[in-house]
């Protein structure tokens, strides 16, 4: 029995009589390619890539495009390997380091057939050579405050100078001494 067709499915579509052979297939790209991908290696993206929920299965979890919105590469970094797929996280920059960490939310199981040129037979990432501090951190917000302003005793609105103006003046209408 075929598999249903789902409107927006991105599961490759495969006859029943070659889904073995097709599954086969994923499993001998994977078994060679992946030596090159290490646990605790970087890579940057040539092209997007899917995440999955599960080492087997197709249920999609996130999509990484291959650039960040400013134009740079999205990175991934390898953190095991499957039987069938690798697990990787993408990568982003701390702004209060400015270095790359491990996104969290980022995570999940990458087929590795699918990152491979079907035409030459490499593989769509290059290793990533941007390591240490990335970019300037951000300075450290000031403490926060009582909310208040507080005037420098010298400003002509502050409470110390308007006592020295009403102490100077001899006007009693201006708040001044009253004379003897």
């Amino acid at each position: 029995k075929a598999p249903p067709e789902n409107p927006g499915s991105i599961k490759p579509l495969v006859k029943p009589k070659t889904m073995a052979q097709e599954s086969e297939k994923l499993l001998e790209v994977y078994m060679e390619h992946r030596e090159k991908m290490a646990p605790g290696s970087q890579w940057e993206l040539q092209t997007g890539i899917a995440l999955w929920r599960n080492d087997f299965g197709w249920e999609r979890t996130l999509y990484i495009n291959a650039k960040s919105p400013s134009g740079w590469p999205n990175i991934i970094e390898v953190l095991e390997y499957g039987a069938r797929r690798l697990k990787v996280r993408g990568m982003g920059i701390d702004r209060s380091t400015g270095t790359f960490v491990g996104q969290k939310w980022q995570m999940g199981w990458l087929e590795l057939a699918l990152l491979v040129d079907k035409d030459t037979g490499e593989l769509l990432v290059t290793p990533n050579s941007k390591t240490g501090q990335i970019i300037e951190p951000r300075p450290k917000a000031p403490p926060a405050g009582t909310g208040r302003r507080v005037l420098p005793k010298s400003h002509p609105q502050s409470k110390e100078s308007q006592k020295e103006r009403e102490g100077a003046t001899k006007d009693p209408e201006a708040g001044g001494a009253q004379p003897p």
